[in-house]
C-alpha cells in the first residue's frame, strides 16, 4: 500500500491551497493514507477525510530559521 506525506514549513494546516486542492488530489491518486506535516503548535489530529495532520512544534521565527531549523525538524519527523 502506498502512502503520501506532504511537508510544509510555512503554510498553516488550514491553508486553502493545501487542504482543498493538493491533499484531496493526492488522496484520489492512491489507496493508502495521506499525512500532512505542519509546524504550527496546533497539535496532531486526524481529519474526517482520513488525512492525518502531524504537528512537529511551533514554527521558528524568521525566514532563515524556518528554512534551516524548520526543515531539519521535518526531516527528523
Amino acid at each position: 500500500m502506498d502512502s503520501i506525506v506532504h511537508f510544509t514549513t510555512v503554510h498553516p494546516r488550514g491553508d486553502t491551497r493545501i487542504n482543498v486542492k493538493e491533499i484531496p488530489s493526492l488522496a484520489n491518486c492512491i489507496e493508502g493514507p495521506v499525512s500532512l506535516y505542519v509546524q504550527d503548535a496546533g497539535g496532531s489530529n486526524k481529519k474526517p477525510d482520513g488525512t492525518t495532520v502531524v504537528d512537529v512544534g511551533a514554527q521558528p521565527s524568521g525566514r532563515f530559521s524556518r528554512m534551516t531549523r524548520g526543515a531539519w525538524r521535518m526531516y527528523q519527523a
